[in-house]
């Protein structure tokens, strides 16, 4: 029995020791803001826009062209993000490096895959 108790130990420590994966690790709001974003997969494969602003801003344009921009909000919480649009759709998912995963839907009951990769902002 103290052989069973003390490998548990043992194994309970070396599972506690391992990295945790970057993809994972708490991130902090401003990690997005001022962070712009670009769907490369989404509900009828448009390149919409996503820009991540201060204080839960999000600036949302259609098809990347669009001049008028749609409000939103944003949060994160560690890893995962949320994002509403208009006060239609809604997406929960997580930020792995340059791209984000969403699992989207909207107030018809559409629901979708969204994912975002993170452009290069010109200096």
């Amino acid at each position: 029995m103290i052989r069973l108790f003390v490998a548990f130990l043992l194994l309970g420590n070396t599972l506690m020791a391992a990295p945790i994966p970057k993809s994972i690790k708490a991130k902090k709001p401003d990690d997005l803001v001022g962070t712009k974003w670009i769907t490369t997969k989404n509900l009828g494969n448009s390149k919409n826009e996503y820009t991540f602003l201060d204080n839960g801003v999000l600036q949302y344009r259609y098809n990347s062209g669009d001049k008028d921009s749609t409000a939103g909000t944003w949060t994160i919480d560690n890893a995962e993000v949320t994002i509403e649009i208009n006060k239609y759709s809604f997406h929960t998912g997580l930020v792995e490096g340059d791209s984000i995963t969403l699992q989207s839907k909207n107030k018809a009951g559409m629901e979708w895959v969204t994912v975002l990769t993170k452009q290069v902002q010109e200096k």
